[in-house]
Parts: C-alpha cells; structure tokens; sequence
C-alpha cells in the first residue's frame, strides 16, 4: 500500500500532540511494510529541512513546500471583511486560509497525476481544504480519479478556536462559519 499523508506542517520533532500523533502514524505504516509519502506545508515557525524524516527509512518519502502561515492582522481582517482572493465572506475560517498555497496546490496535484497512491490522508481541518481542491480538480477533468480521501481531525477545531475567540473580540465575529468548515470535514472518508 502507498499512503500519501498531507500534513499542514512537517511532523517533526515529534513534541506536541499533532506532531506525535501524525509521526507516530507514519512510523506504524512504515513499520507495517507500507510506503509512506508525506506531503508537508514547511511553516516558517515549524520549519524542517526535507530530510527531518529520513531516520524513518526508505519507505518513508518527505517533500516540502514552504508556506508563510505567520499570523497577519490584515489579511485576518480582509478575510474578515471577505475580501480575500477567492472566498466570499467569512466563506473559510482564516486559520485555515493561511495553509492555502497555489505552490501546495501545484505539488499536491503533481503528485497526484504522477504517482499511484491506496489512500490520501488528510491531517487535520488545516489541510482539509485540499481535499475540497482534490475533488473539484477530479470533477473537472484536471486530476485523475483515485484513492479514497480521509480526514484525520486531531480535535473538534472550532471548539478550541470558540474558547480563543472569546478572549478576542476581532475573532469573534467570523466564528460562526468555523463550526460548519470543521463538522463537514471530520472523522469521515470525504469523497471517493
């Protein structure tokens, strides 16, 4: 079997919960005698070179794609105001808009025209989007059909962020939606 694991950052070191969660995933596959081939957004606070993961064996493959998620107050309030590049208003939560990448978007789909994979897991509400891209670009012609896509959702998201947006007045007013966007996505095969 051929896993190929999105994650919206590279899961390594494995300190915090998401990174052990999903490295502790990739080593059991691997382990197990399956190939694994992460496709990992490279956070500037998370940064990792492409090799983080090569402790793991051969059957484990890491590639990158560096990402600016650095929180901005303009670009949280244009998409507040719903003025961002595609999305209408409060149409997709900010914390998930910062993952969104035309050069993630363009290796993702690469891969997928590329490569045979078994499956396609998603990791968590950050890279849930792509999942949406995956299917639109299968529906349109622009990738090939294929493997099941799965989310893994680590937490119910939008509890977490109800909890910070309660502190914070700015957030608060475009919440409503985040529930919506994270139910949607978890814990299930999303398409096939």
């Amino acid at each position: 079997m051929h896993v190929l694991q999105v994650c919206y950052r590279v899961p390594y070191p494995p300190h915090d919960g998401g990174a052990i969660g999903v490295y502790e995933i990739i080593r059991g596959v691997s382990e197990a005698g399956h190939h694994v081939t992460v496709l990992a957004v490279n956070t500037p606070k998370h940064h990792q070179p492409p090799t983080a993961l090569d402790h793991l064996g051969p059957r484990v493959r890491m590639l990158t794609v560096d990402v600016n998620t650095r929180l901005s107050p303009w670009k949280a309030l244009r998409n507040l105001l719903g003025l961002g590049p595609t999305y209408s208003f409060n149409a997709l939560p900010y914390n998930v808009e910062r993952f969104i990448s035309p050069a993630f978007e363009a290796r993702l789909a690469g891969l997928l025209k590329s490569e045979h994979f078994d499956v396609v897991h998603f990791d968590s509400t950050f890279v849930a989007w792509y999942a949406g891209f995956v299917q639109r670009g299968r529906q349109a012609g622009r990738l090939p059909g294929g493997p099941p896509l799965v989310l893994r959702a680590h937490n119910v998201e939008y509890v977490i962020w109800a909890r910070l947006a309660a502190r914070e007045r700015l957030q608060a007013a475009g919440l409503s939606n985040v529930g919506r966007f994270s139910w949607a996505r978890s814990a299930e095969v999303l398409w096939q």
